[in-house]
């Protein structure tokens, strides 16, 4: 439905709410659309690594969960994989009816792991080696 000549796209949270809101780059300069996501009350977790100076984003993580039986994968990158584009040092994972988390785990960027268990979906979690 947009119709200007949109040239980067990023996927993000912008409210808080749980459910990833759009943001366009228009191609003529025009303000960049927004449109925030409209979901219902499925679970969801954001993931924010904090790492060691100088990389304090953890940039190069993958993060891991298991909810429901489910296994899901993220990778923390620097930048965005859009022209002119970027997105938050996150993850987001889509979790469905899940309540819990079973497991979670990050394999920092110098190959080190850490591991939770048991996480209460719906949140935003920061997590530290």
């Amino acid at each position: 439905a947009h119709p200007g000549h949109g040239r980067g796209v990023g996927l993000a949270d912008l409210n808080d709410d749980g459910f990833l809101d759009l943001i366009v780059r228009d191609f003529q300069g025009a303000p960049s659309p927004v449109y925030m996501s409209r979901c219902d009350d499925s679970a969801w977790l954001r993931v924010r690594p904090r790492g060691d100076a100088p990389n304090t984003h953890a940039v190069g993580a993958r993060i891991e969960v298991v909810a429901g039986g489910v296994r899901q994968v993220r990778w923390i990158t620097a930048g965005g994989t859009s022209l002119a584009s970027s997105l938050p040092a996150e993850a987001h994972f889509g979790l469905g009816d899940a309540e819990t988390v079973e497991e979670l785990s990050v394999v920092w960027p110098d190959g080190e792991r850490s591991a939770w268990r048991e996480i209460e979906t719906r949140q935003i979690l920061d997590v530290s080696r």
